[in-house]
């Protein structure tokens, strides 16, 4: 191509042009500001985890019994119950079982599973399953069939999906699944033992989703203002999820005790509050959303910068916003449809009934997934106009670029034909490619 390049001529390189430092390229005091509030947030977060860190010897409720893993050896159908309290008339399917694991590993026992209990399963020889062991009570009692061995399966299953995102995302890809393994540790090893333990939920809640939100931006994306823009527009709409959530908890009064677990935590934990747990549901589920929302946002921000360095900020922030409005339209119904299909047994229960649609709309654990589901949404709707907007205030253009950019732009806003082959030059000088693997928020 020949085409002169004005913006070379004015002492500013094609490489500057194009790097990605230029993306956000706000003045240095914001940078500085942007920066510190950044790092003051995730400060006070980790230090809000430690001081509320779990005791790893509270709340545990002693069994009685432990569980072994063990094969099914031989099965015999329609044998008559002996280890079970049931009349003699009820049938059973007898398994000879060997145990794997354990301070007996290697015995042999016979377990009963009823015919007539819908909850059991049918065995074959072969299965490997668990087994509860209550190793004080006499052997025709003490071993109870508990759930069938299902790591091998997983654990294929989740060599999979590594693969099959190292294989697509490559870098990005293997930042992803370090960023999620360590919010895994943090949701293991912290969130849950402190709800657990009896601290607030809400607070724990919080503190969590600020550091797993910080650890995923920067193992993925890096300290750059990118990274500043997602990580203020999440904390910021999840501050509106968790104040719409409480708020219409209470307007609904949602007790929490609909949800079995949690009506059972209840007599098992009385410092746990169930509205309390509910809301922090609410805020875990929606933070990994919001995460898709916010970075989209800023890496369409980056990516219009890079292709068009003239645009004002009111023009990148109405594309962006055009792009998030077709995000949202997308999310907001994943949303619906994946607590629907959570909830797809419960609801097909309640159509049964022979009640007017109003009155199952009603039922808490109807209500609590309407609830869950319009919060969530209306936290991701917002974060749109929020994220948006802190990006285009970081996306300050190079004044070179934008100065000789703008003598190809004609009055509509539209490059011409010139400057869109300038910019195509100085993108190819560089040898900058998208499939590079670097991050779009850089």
């Amino acid at each position: 191509m020949k085409h002169g390049h004005s913006h070379v001529e004015s002492g500013t390189t094609e490489s500057q042009l194009t790097s990605h430092q230029h993306v956000f390229d706000a003045p240095p005091q914001v940078r500085r500001a942007a920066f510190a509030s950044f790092a003051l947030i995730v400060l006070v977060g980790i230090v809000a985890m430690f001081l509320t860190w779990p005791a790893s010897d509270k709340n545990r409720i002693e069994l009685g019994y432990v569980f072994e893993n063990a094969t099914v050896l031989q099965v015999q159908d329609e044998q008559e119950c002996v280890g079970v309290e049931v009349s003699a008339a009820t049938p059973c399917q007898t398994a000879l079982i060997e145990l794997t694991s354990g301070q007996v590993k290697g015995e042999r026992a016979i377990i009963e599973l009823r015919s007539t209990d819908a909850l059991l399963p049918r065995l074959e020889a072969g299965d490997k399953i668990v087994v509860s062991a209550a190793y004080g009570a006499p052997m025709q009692f003490r071993y109870q069939f508990a759930e069938f061995q299902r790591g091998s399966s997983l654990l294929l299953l989740a060599i999979v999906f590594v693969l099959v995102v190292l294989a697509i995302g490559r870098i990005q890809g293997l930042r992803a699944i370090a960023g999620t393994a360590l919010s895994l540790l943090v949701l293991v090893f912290y969130m849950i033992p402190a709800i657990a333990q009896g601290t607030n939920a809400v607070i724990v809640s919080t503190v969590g989703v600020i550091v797993i939100g910080a650890i995923v931006l920067l193992i993925a994306h890096g300290p750059t203002l990118g990274t500043v823009a997602a990580f203020a527009g999440t904390i910021i709409s999840l501050g509106v999820t968790i104040g719409l959530g409480w708020a219409w908890v209470e307007l609904a009064q949602i007790t929490g005790l609909a949800d079995d677990s949690i009506n059972t935590l209840r007599f098992t934990n009385s410092q746990l509050s169930a509205q309390g747990l509910l809301l922090a549901g609410i805020v875990i589920g929606a933070l990994g959303a919001l995460d898709d929302i916010t970075v989209t946002q800023v890496a369409t921000i980056g990516e219009l910068r890079r292709a068009n360095a003239a645009l004002t900020a009111r023009e990148l922030y109405q594309r962006a916003s055009r792009v998030g409005r077709d995000h949202i339209s997308s999310i907001v119904n994943t949303l619906v449809l994946a607590y629907a299909g959570a909830s797809l047994g419960t609801l097909v229960i309640l159509t049964e009934l022979a009640q007017p649609m109003s009155q199952v709309l009603a039922k808490e654990v109807i209500a609590v997934e309407i609830i869950r589901t319009l919060v969530g949404s209306i936290g991701l709707i917002v974060a749109v106009p929020i994220t948006t907007g802190i990006a285009v205030l970081l996306a300050n253009p190079p004044r070179e670029l934008a100065g000789n950019l703008s003598a190809h732009v004609d009055e509509t806003g539209v490059a011409d034909e010139t400057g869109v082959a300038d910019a195509m030059d100085a993108a190819d000088a560089t040898g900058t490619e998208d499939d590079s693997g670097e991050s779009s928020l850089s």
